[in-house]
């Protein structure tokens, strides 16, 4: 019956989707939805600027500052299997509050070191920590629904293009308002702001995941 019912439900559209979900489920996903859209916008605020700003204070040389990022793109391809693995077997507030303070740790780093190869070691501990913290928030997307985890999947990536597009709109101005260290500093103080309302919207949205409920897309 579940599986009939997966069926016939997953044909819904997107509102009808939003206006089956309980109030305390469709809160949840809206929380969520708003952080990761400040969170996607917050990490494209800095992103553009990185490789201006090393080349400006740390190597001037533009090939030997972009070998800079080579050693960290190989390495977080070969953990990115390793931590999928964990993902699913971690707690989700605790890996989300501990990576965005680490991440906020590892930019003030970043943007105070002159040596290349220090810079290098720093991206590398900066891009596992994206790559962990963003695989344990895929795998809870993906238990919000399971019928409709498509839709799920679609407001994800609506929201996160959203950010992406403010971000370096937003970088820009801070960037040419004051100096090139500003997009940084103030990417650090969104990043940890934005861990308690991780945790409220996480707090939210538990109750009904999919692995916590016996069928959450018939609940109303």
């Amino acid at each position: 019956e579940v599986n009939i019912n997966n069926k016939i439900n997953s044909k819904l559209s997107y509102r009808e989707f939003i206006r089956s979900l309980p109030k305390g489920m469709a809160l949840g996903l809206f929380l969520i939805l708003f952080v990761l859209t400040m969170n996607t916008t917050n990490s494209q605020i800095a992103k553009p600027f990185i490789l201006v700003y090393l080349t400006l204070k740390v190597e001037s040389n533009p090939v030997l500052a972009a070998m800079a990022f080579i050693p960290a793109g190989i390495t977080s391809m070969l953990l990115a299997p390793r931590l999928g693995g964990l993902a699913d077997r971690m707690n989700a507030k605790i890996v989300i509050a501990v990576g965005a303070s680490a991440g906020a740790l590892t930019t003030w780093f970043l943007i105070n070191t002159t040596i290349l190869w220090l810079f290098s070691l720093l991206l590398i501990v900066d891009m596992t920590i994206a790559i962990t913290t963003g695989l344990v928030i895929q795998s809870i997307m993906s238990k919000i629904s399971v019928a409709h985890r498509g839709k799920v999947f679609g407001l994800q990536t609506l929201f996160m293009d959203l950010g992406a597009i403010v971000g370096p709109i937003v970088g820009g101005i801070l960037w040419d308002t004051y100096d090139f260290r500003a997009p940084f500093i103030f990417s650090i103080s969104v990043e940890l702001l934005l861990i308690p309302l991780y945790v409220i919207a996480l707090n939210k949205i538990t109750p009904y995941l999919a692995e916590n409920t016996i069928e959450v897309d018939t609940l109303t």
